[in-house]
């Protein structure tokens, strides 16, 4: 990897990639294409080669001011009441812990 390389992890949200969450369309593709685990299979060799890696979420405040409304991914979000900041709604992989550690 060139110098200044990194690892990016963009919204691995519960409610979106759990089979449980509000997105079941994206949690069957998630599973079925394995996400969760390269996800943590490529964070650790990251690690391992002292790439950083950072984790990004999305959030909306309280009342979604800032809810892109034409958004095709994130446009109703509101209707469902998903993906406000503050909530315990990220899913805990094994290799979260070594991030905050």
């Amino acid at each position: 990897m060139k110098k200044g390389s990194a690892l990016i992890v963009i919204d691995m949200i519960s409610k979106i990639v759990h089979k449980d969450g509000k997105a079941t369309s994206c949690a069957e593709m998630v599973e079925k294409k394995n996400v969760i685990s390269n996800i943590n299979k490529y964070t650790a060799e990251a690690r391992k080669s002292g790439i950083p890696v950072i984790h990004v979420k999305v959030g909306f405040s309280e009342n979604y001011a800032e809810q892109p409304k034409e958004s095709p991914a994130f446009g109703k979000v509101d209707q469902f009441q998903a993906l406000k900041l503050g909530e315990q709604n990220f899913i805990k992989m094994l290799m979260f812990n070594q991030l905050i550690q």
